[in-house]
């Protein structure tokens, strides 16, 4: 039950839709009623998935831990994460997150 519990109060805390994490997973929105209702579990893939989607660990999900928050990757692990993630985006979102972060260091100088 701590899955559905802390899911629940992780996209109500980020604003994110149940219908955008169902469609993340591939799957119809009526799976987080499953998970609701004990029906169904997310599969260790699935876990991972929605625990990136709400910027947590699957263990706090799980309610294995407490920590809330990700560990903060290393300087090599974070190149690769961030590298990954830009391959994914379209040119033009790729274009728009490098507009982010120049917009973020810029903030930081000011």
């Amino acid at each position: 039950m701590f899955i559905y519990t802390r899911f629940e109060e992780l996209i109500e805390e980020l604003g994110i839709k149940k219908t955008f994490v169902a469609e993340k997973l591939g799957k119809s929105p009526s799976i987080c009623q499953d998970w609701k209702r004990g029906k169904s579990q997310p599969s260790a893939t699935q876990l991972q998935i929605v625990a990136d989607i709400l910027d947590t660990t699957p263990e706090y999900l799980t309610g294995e831990t407490n920590a809330k928050e990700k560990p903060v990757p290393n300087e090599d692990e974070l190149d690769k994460m961030l590298i990954n993630l830009l391959k994914e985006l379209t040119p033009e979102e790729a274009a728009k997150a490098a507009s982010f972060v120049q917009g973020l260091l810029a903030a930081r100088e000011a």
